[in-house]
């Protein structure tokens, strides 16, 4: 089966405990895989806790911007890769295999964990590396065809607002940094993303700000990193959307 996209670089591995919490970069387009050995650990979905399970491998795409919680008596250890795919996978949700289900996976795990264990490993084990993630996505989703985006204005687009998302960027700023017509970009973007720019970025920027205050940011704190002109600006658009 020929796959709609391509992993193209292995970024970073290795196995770590983490005892507090962090975000997922994606600053240089990254995706990440994790295979969870033991601890206490998991992530926010519209402020709730998702805990991580033993066994079960953990997908986050490129855009998905995920918080993570642990516990400081009990580290999440886990085994990590982070990776590109080309071309990158429109998603904000978590996906996830557990081991348990096929032998094959289960094999493919314990491999995967060895050779995560090499930071230096050959060219060839990279190649079996990037063959076996390949192979966990594939048995986490079904399809992709709707979540891969092709276009390099879009995908473009999609960078500025979610790197630049402190700032107080119009979408008229967004289409003339990639070299459209706001008209133009609009239509393009609606017809890619299935919403205009503007819904897109204001949920964008409503569930960063939910994120970050389940983390314990205050509301000045979550304002001024999701381009809000203040907390009470923030807490108007949370109470307008009935988000959190």
């Amino acid at each position: 089966m020929e796959r709609a996209y391509k992993l193209t670089k292995i970024i970073l591995i290795g196995r770590a405990k983490v005892g507090a919490w962090w975000e997922k970069s994606n600053s240089v387009g990254r995706n990440r895989l994790y295979y969870i050995n033991g601890g206490i650990g998991g992530y926010l979905k519209k402020g709730e806790k998702i805990p991580f399970e033993k066994g079960k491998i953990y997908f986050m795409p490129y855009y998905a911007n995920i918080m993570m919680y642990t516990d400081l008596d009990d580290p999440l250890d886990h085994t990590y890769i982070d990776f590109t795919l080309t071309p990158p996978i429109l998603s904000s949700s978590v996906y996830c295999l557990d081991t348990a289900t096929s032998s094959y996976i289960r094999s493919a795990a314990e491999t995967f964990c060895e050779l995560c264990s090499n930071k230096n490993i050959p060219e060839f084990e990279r190649e079996l590396l990037k063959n076996i993630v390949t192979y966990f996505i594939d048995n986490m989703v079904s399809s992709w065809s709707q979540s891969i985006i092709k276009d390099k204005a879009i995908i473009k687009a999609l960078d500025i607002m979610h790197y630049s998302i402190s700032k107080k960027l119009s979408i008229s700023e967004i289409a003339k940094e990639c070299h459209m017509s706001t008209g133009g970009f609009i239509r393009k973007f609606t017809r890619n993303i299935g919403e205009t720019p503007y819904s897109y970025l204001k949920n964008l920027k409503l569930r960063t700000a939910i994120a970050l205050k389940a983390e314990g940011a205050t509301n000045d704190e979550a304002a001024a990193a999701c381009g809000y002109s203040d907390a009470a600006a923030l807490l108007h658009a949370l109470a307008t959307e009935n988000i959190g």
